[in-house]
């Protein structure tokens, strides 16, 4: 996720963003895989994945981001 977003932060070279929707979702049944840092990899797609990314976007003044659960 962090190589993630540092492409999205590399391509929007300090533009703004209108809208960004969340709506990423993952299920790895049957398997306990863990990120380097721990963190279970469904949870990580489906809930922390936002976190990585959100923080370090350019603010603009009518920007909108939505979050939806997978």
């Amino acid at each position: 996720m962090r190589a993630f977003a540092e492409a999205v932060f590399d391509t929007l070279n300090g533009a703004g963003i209108d809208a960004l929707v969340h709506n990423a979702g993952a299920q790895f049944p049957n398997v306990d895989q863990r990120t380097e840092d721990g963190f279970e990899r469904t949870f990580v797609v489906n809930h922390l994945a936002q976190l990585f990314v959100e923080p370090g976007l350019p603010e603009h003044g009518t920007s909108r981001i939505m979050g939806l659960p997978a």
